[in-house]
């Protein structure tokens, strides 16, 4: 069979194509269930295989809490670590001598860049501020703690005014904030 090639000249058949050679199925894995190795190397999920690794990292857990996980002294990939003054050789021995995990010093590390707040807890400066996070606004010269305070006292939703102060959207938000802010100034000296 010859086909006609744009230029009405004949060219020469396409060669076969070759059957797929027949290859064997692999063999399946056996998994032997409620083992490390059926959850780590084989990926198994099953309620057995989930409950044996839960109950490993737990032991872990309780080993590293007690200083039971050892240790390489003078590692040269040690991070060493500042808390509060005090300068640990690695975040293993940070997060021993703190009685946290490693995870908890390298997580604080990466969000807030030091160690300061770890292991206090609640009562750490970070969660007992007064204005708890909060940007000082001005609106028309008068000074407000926050947006959400510039809200109650003009007596607008938070979203709205949140969206107009930095967006400037709509087009007639500083009028209309204006005209908020001269009704709460006349309700309040009404009250006065």
């Amino acid at each position: 069979m010859n086909a006609l090639t744009s230029f009405g000249e004949f060219s020469p058949a396409p060669a076969p194509v070759p059957a797929p050679a027949k290859t064997k199925a692999p063999a399946p894995r056996v998994i032997r269930h409620g083992t490390i190795r059926g959850y780590v190397t084989h990926g198994c999920r099953c309620d057995v295989c989930r409950t044996v690794e839960m109950e490993r990292q737990r032991r872990y857990r309780a080993r590293m809490k007690a200083g039971e996980v050892a240790r390489r002294p003078n590692d040269p990939n040690a991070v060493p670590v500042m808390v509060r003054g005090t300068l640990y050789p690695s975040i293993a021995a940070a997060a021993q001598a703190l009685g946290v995990m490693p995870s908890t010093i390298s997580g604080h590390l990466r969000r807030h860049g030091h160690c300061d707040f770890v292991g206090l807890g609640q009562k750490s400066p970070a969660h007992n501020r007064d204005a708890h996070r909060t940007t000082p606004i001005a609106i028309h010269g008068r000074r407000f703690p926050s947006i959400k305070a510039a809200s109650d006292y003009l007596g607008v939703p938070y979203g709205w005014l949140y969206k107009a102060i930095r967006t400037g959207r709509p087009a007639n938000a500083g009028d209309r904030i204006l005209a908020a802010l001269m009704r709460a100034d006349a309700q309040t000296e009404g009250r006065a």
